[in-house]
């Protein structure tokens, strides 16, 4: 078995046991209720995998298309993969973004989240910060009618399709 497939099944142990102690808390009259915002971070290098952009305009300043990223990062309760399809409209490497996010956990659990007010800008070292608003699709299994959003901020060091490092920030509500 891959240490992957070990991964996933110790993050489902810890989420079954997770949900057990949630279900006793609740029990005892305790703890929050499952509908509570839970909130976790997650910080991850992507790198693209596909990239689809086209110049235009006077001497090429403008770029537009779309970039697919993934890669995969520790988190709370187990590795996580995380895939970003970017799409931007950039002049002279900085301007908005928008795009989907898709978390997919140890558990087997899905999260899928659109990118919103994302902007891109370039900084006088050459790299690019972006940030932007995350609003909850839904989810599979264990996140399935999950509701919130979150933020994502990050960096880029070279042009733009090179990697990436991204955090982030999410308020989820699960049903």
């Amino acid at each position: 078995m891959s240490s992957r497939g070990i991964g996933r099944r110790t993050a489902a142990l810890a989420v079954v046991a997770l949900l057990g102690t949630s279900a006793f808390a609740l029990a005892a009259g305790g703890a929050r209720a499952q509908s509570d915002v839970q909130k976790s971070t997650i910080t991850v290098q992507l790198t693209s995998s596909q990239t689809v952009l086209e110049e235009v305009g006077r001497g090429g300043e403008i770029t537009y298309g779309w970039n697919q990223l993934e890669g995969e990062a520790a988190s709370e309760s187990g590795d996580v993969s995380v895939t970003m399809l970017g799409n931007v409209q950039y002049t002279d490497g900085q301007g908005p973004f928008f795009g989907f996010l898709t978390l997919e956990y140890a558990s087997l659990s899905t999260l899928g989240l659109r990118i919103v007010t994302g902007e891109a800008a370039t900084q006088p070292d050459g790299s690019t910060d972006f940030t932007a608003k995350l609003k909850v699709i839904d989810g599979t299994a264990a996140m399935t009618g999950a509701t919130g959003g979150g933020s994502v901020t990050g960096s880029r060091e070279a042009a733009l399709g090179s990697p990436i490092e991204i955090t982030i920030k999410l308020r989820l509500r699960l049903s």
